[in-house]
């Protein structure tokens, strides 16, 4: 088993990497968030997680891993739970997608994310 704490805050706001707003093609700025789990599902959704396994068999590690997420709370300092191949996978396609790059204009405000992810436990933390 392995232990993700949620990060704080666990959600973030989307900058380009001057810390500006977004901006719609009419240069209005664009208000632009991301929760812990909507990046988590996202995981969820990249090649990279189903690595080695084709067809039916691909579907349900996915189903199972997002059954396992579905249970938890991704609030601030929450405490996730996933079976080790489950965090192996998501690992994974965290640090190596393939469902194309990270976009380097706002990948900096995902660091907090990505870095959740990484600094995983084996241990269940003891959070207060």
């Amino acid at each position: 088993m392995r232990y993700i704490v949620a990060p704080n805050p666990s959600t973030i706001e989307i900058t380009d990497i001057n810390d500006e707003p977004l901006r719609d093609q009419m240069g209005r700025p664009l208000s632009a968030e991301m929760t812990f789990k909507q990046f988590v599902m996202q995981r969820l959704a990249d090649p990279a997680l189903v690595d080695g396994k084709k067809g039916a068999d691909g579907v349900l590690v996915v189903g199972e891993a997002k059954t396992a997420l579905k249970k938890q709370s991704f609030d601030s300092g929450a405490v996730i739970e996933l079976e080790d191949d489950h965090y192996d996978r998501l690992l994974k396609a965290t640090n190596e997608p393939q469902s194309g790059p990270y976009d380097l204009r706002i990948a900096h405000c995902l660091a907090p994310f990505i870095e959740a992810i990484r600094n995983v436990s084996k241990t269940a933390p003891v959070v207060s």
